[in-house]
């Protein structure tokens, strides 16, 4: 099977193809090339054993909504690939950054971006092992640090798809969305109830905030209004002093920015 055009990764004296966006290109990784070669069935990729450098959490995952499968790809992974992962690997989470940039190109509603963008993921990376995901993910990022262009697109179709992620966790469960912010050491303030009570009707009258029967068992967190301009410029949070007043559900505007800033850092420096 033939791809036009070509991008060249080099490793141990190997050379395999990707297509790209229209960039020929040679690239260098420190990931180790060896281990078994992959399998294929009707379903897709048959990984491989989850132990190599992932363990816990991280060497599992279901697909779309548990907090262990919402990464922040902080840490350059340290397991072996063989040739055939390495590219199956990188063709797979293109496809699914090619879906999100071919459904925001066609304007789709919210909720067919979400199912069809579910579906993308259960098809490529839905997989008993993190090793996928995160492979997948510095690959890629190898790939497009070149040029301005590239990572921009990177960078666009990555957010989305972390949100989308984040998003979905959060849906699910809030203790799948504390458990995530416990894992990545996000350290937020969160509102005691005694300043909870005295904000009440101020954080009650914020659009979609809970219903006052609601209100008690709501958690709401106090982050510098800065880290929450998305939501200052929606009027979905409370600001009182440099302060933005922010319930447990809409951290996720907050984590999904701190991604993007991190990412957008580690691109550059690539």
């Amino acid at each position: 099977r033939r791809h036009s055009p070509f991008l060249h990764f080099t490793l141990h004296r190997h050379t395999i193809h990707l297509p790209s966006l229209n960039l020929p290109t040679q690239l260098h990784t420190s990931m180790n090339v060896a281990g078994p070669r992959t399998t294929r069935t009707p379903s897709g990729l048959v990984p491989p054993s989850p132990a190599n450098g992932l363990t816990g959490d991280a060497a599992s995952g279901s697909g779309n909504n548990n907090a262990a499968d919402v990464d922040m790809y902080l840490e350059t992974p340290a397991f072996e690939l063989s040739l055939d992962e390495f590219e199956e690997y990188a063709l797979a989470r293109l496809k699914v950054l090619r879906k999100i940039e071919e459904m925001k190109t066609r304007n789709l509603p919210p909720d067919q971006f979400t199912s069809q963008l579910s579906a993308s993921i259960k098809t490529n990376l839905n997989s008993t092992s993190k090793k996928v995901d995160i492979a997948s993910h510095f690959i890629l990022r190898a790939a497009y640090c070149r040029t301005e262009d590239l990572r921009r697109w990177f960078l666009a179709q990555e957010c989305r798809l972390f949100r989308h992620r984040l998003d979905n966790c959060a849906k699910r469960s809030s203790d799948g969305l504390r458990d995530f912010l416990a894992r990545n050491e996000f350290d937020l303030d969160r509102v005691q109830g005694r300043e909870k009570e005295r904000l009440r009707d101020k954080l009650l009258s914020v659009p979609g905030s809970p219903n006052p029967l609601e209100f008690n068992a709501t958690e709401y967190y106090r982050v510098p209004f800065v880290q929450a301009l998305e939501l200052v410029s929606k009027r979905e949070c409370f600001v009182e002093k440099g302060f933005a007043y922010v319930p447990l559900g809409r951290i996720v505007s907050i984590v999904a920015a701190k991604f993007r800033a991190t990412l957008s850092k580690s691109l550059a420096l690539a």
